[in-house]
């Protein structure tokens, strides 16, 4: 039963890597797939917050 629901969140994450743009870009990153960048865009979201680079790496 959590095997099933397992692989449907982590196909519907990847489906959603493959469509954002932003996902797209971390994903030029070497070691950063799809789980990864989704993981990275839901907890950032798209960095506007941000004023600086700095800012999201001290985050």
């Amino acid at each position: 039963m959590h095997e099933r629901r397992i692989k449907e969140l982590k196909a519907g994450m990847q489906r959603e890597a493959k469509e954002g743009e932003g996902m797209k870009v971390l994903q030029t990153i070497p070691g950063v797939g799809p789980v990864v960048a989704y993981a990275l865009t839901a907890h950032v979201g798209d960095g506007s917050r941000f004023s600086k680079r700095a800012g999201l790496y001290m985050h």
